[in-house]
Formats: structure tokens, C-alpha cells, sequence
């Protein structure tokens, strides 16, 4: 199941514009897949090479078992990677993958470092409109349910950290971290 999704603004625009009042990625929100079954996420996942999926026509791909979903939102090609303790898709309107996205580098091994030493969620931080945004997370299932159970709502800290922009200066501990791996880099 789907445990979180980011949709580029553009992408949200062109939808909005042809009367749609969601995303293919939202619409796939309530979407359960067999892990035993045939979907590209499946596949995916039960992969011993760990090479992505790519599917450059949705529309043709008879094992692409949300196609006629994907189509509605005008999505025209879908990569699947996995992650660190599961499987990130990514798509576009266009039919045509370069080679550079099909391998799109996930800090698998980074990911998978945090959460096996505790971490409970993980913001990805992107310059949007002069400042940083958190453009995706993850939370682990068991802690938003259980801040579910306790509070009552869906509140999280993510969900708050996602209402906010951060200055491009080093004032945010974001910015402070991504200045210091440039320095880094820089040596």
C-alpha cells in the first residue's frame, strides 16, 4: 500500500487545469497490492538484479494492473525502484524515460541506516520558490497510528513541517546541513 506520495507543483497544475480534483499518485492512495501478484511494484520488490521497472507506454503494458487509473491522469510512463523498505515509483506525462532517470540514485543505504537506528520519519528538503520545502516524507505506519490513537488526528510533526519554508541561509539547521556537505565536498 501506499505510504506517502509527492506530486511536482506543475504536475498538480496540469490536472487541476483539466477539472481532476487529484493525482494519479493520490488517487493510488487507497490502492493494496499482493506482494505475490504480478504489479510492477511486486516485480519490483521480488527483483534479485534491484534494477528498476520501467513501464514507457502505461497504456500498453498489460501487467499494469492501475492502468486505466493512470491513464485518466494523463500518466504516460511509471519507473519502480526499490527503497530501503519498500518500492518508490515515479512517473510522468511524457512516454519516454532518459536512461539517467531510470537509475535516479535513492539513498537506499542511508535510509536504512536511520530507521534501524530509531528514526521514526524522514522529510526529503527541496529549494522551492527561493526556500526549502518538504516535498516528501515517510512515517513509519506504527508511530502515525499510534499518534493517531493518542491525539485523535493526523497531526505529526511531518505533517506541521510540511505547512513551512525554510530560509536558504544558514539560520535553518537544513540549510546549516546541506552548507556544511558542500564545504565538505569543497575540501
Amino acid at each position: 500500500m501506499v505510504v506517502g506520495c509527492y506530486v511536482n507543483p506543475e504536475h498538480r497544475a496540469e490536472s487541476q487545469a483539466e477539472g481532476k480534483t487529484d493525482t494519479f499518485a493520490e488517487a493510488s492512495l487507497d490502492v493494496v497490492l499482493k506482494l505475490a501478484g504480478s504489479s510492477g511494484v511486486a516485480k519490483t520488490a521480488k527483483s534479485q538484479s534491484r534494477e528498476p521497472v520501467c513501464i514507457e507506454d502505461v497504456q500498453s503494458c498489460a501487467f499494469f494492473v492501475r492502468r486505466e487509473m493512470a491513464v485518466q491522469h494523463g500518466i504516460k510512463s511509471i519507473c519502480f525502484t526499490r527503497g530501503p523498505s519498500g518500492v518508490i515509483e515515479f512517473g510522468s506525462r511524457s512516454a519516454y524515460w532518459k536512461r539517467t532517470a531510470r537509475s535516479a540514485a535513492v539513498p537506499e543505504e542511508a535510509l536504512a541506516k536511520v530507521f534501524k537506528s530509531g528514526a521514526s520519519y524522514a522529510i526529503f528538503w527541496k529549494v522551492l520558490d527561493a526556500e526549502y520545502r518538504a516535498v516528501t516524507d515517510y512515517i513509519l505506519p506504527e508511530w502515525a497510528e499510534a499518534l493517531r490513537a493518542e491525539r485523535g488526528n493526523d497531526e505529526t510533526y511531518v505533517s506541521k513541517s510540511k505547512e513551512i519554508g525554510l530560509s536558504l541561509s544558514a539560520t535553518s539547521l537544513v540549510a546549516s546541513a546541506i552548507n556544511l556537505d558542500k564545504h565538505v565536498e569543497e575540501r
